[in-house]
């Protein structure tokens, strides 16, 4: 799925990372909550909260999971 601009829409209960600036690395644990005009909606899945902020598309990589 992509939107308007043709970039990749993330769907709601996509798991993501989230990239954290200040220690440069990548925070797991994280899902889409929903879109919003400026960036996702985050879930945090320890605690199921919602986070306060949205987050741009450009420090959001889905998470991949291993198989075995």
């Amino acid at each position: 799925m992509s939107n308007e601009a043709g970039a990749p829409t993330m769907l709601v209960g996509t798991s993501v990372e989230v990239f954290i600036g200040f220690k440069a690395s990548w925070a797991s644990r994280f899902e889409i909550a929903g879109s919003l005009g400026v960036g996702y909606q985050l879930r945090r899945l320890s605690d199921r909260s919602i986070l306060p902020k949205a987050f741009p598309a450009s420090d959001l990589r889905i998470k991949h999971t291993q198989s075995l």
